[in-house]
């Protein structure tokens, strides 16, 4: 990569490895806006696209759909990115807005907030369904992903 990046987050989609945001060790905690792909056919990584989130965002709540797009929460909503910019598809439910870890989840998208007491997934049509999260699995999230085997 061209650029050192702490607390990025990497994305696999469309035939690429994406990494989006962070911030290098000189600029600790101040999100940068940029991102790199990593295209796995010519071995070779891409030029930074600048702009990719907005400045000062923390990328980790970015994901690839199933549908080969990334999704990212942002301002109080999941956004997809188009291509060039990020367009909102869906309000994020009041009790999901704060501390969120967004990741797929059968063919849709699920979004664990605030210590893991909030647990929603996206279903067709744009409405939120609640979902219960077992006690044993609450406290902070750092990081989550659906593996299917």
């Amino acid at each position: 990569m061209a650029l050192e990046r702490d607390e990025c987050r990497g994305v696999f989609a469309r035939g690429r490895f994406h990494v989006i945001g962070g911030y290098g060790t000189e600029t600790q905690g101040r999100f940068g806006k940029s991102a790199e792909s990593f295209d796995i056919a010519t071995w070779k990584w891409g030029p930074v696209e600048e702009d990719k989130v907005s400045d000062g965002t923390c990328a980790r709540t970015c994901v690839a759909g199933e549908d080969g797009r990334m999704y990212m929460c942002l301002d109080g909503h999941v956004a997809v990115h188009d291509g060039v910019t990020w367009r909102a598809v869906a309000e994020l439910p009041e009790r999901a807005r704060v501390g969120q870890v967004l990741l797929t989840w059968k063919g849709g998208l699920m979004v664990v907030a605030s210590g893991a007491q909030y647990v929603y997934t996206l279903e067709k049509g744009g409405t939120w369904r609640c979902v219960e999260a077992p006690h044993d699995f609450s406290g902070h999230v750092q990081a989550a992903c659906c593996l299917v085997i």
